[in-house]
């Protein structure tokens, strides 16, 4: 949810958007402590995942 007003304000705009998310906990292991545990996990995934993309971007 917290990307899709971004996605809807570069649409109605007709700006390229990508959003990149990843998941820190699910509904059966829920709470702040499994977000603080899987938190650095998590950034570490969408941060390769995003500069996978550039690189793929870059040689296009």
């Amino acid at each position: 949810m917290e990307s899709a007003a971004a996605a809807h304000v570069c649409y109605v705009n007709r700006i390229p958007f990508l959003s990149v998310r990843t998941v820190t906990d699910t509904a059966e292991h829920k709470g702040i402590e499994n977000f603080e545990q899987n938190c650095e996990k998590a950034s570490e995934k969408a941060a390769e995942a995003v500069m996978g993309i550039l690189e793929e971007l870059k040689e296009s």
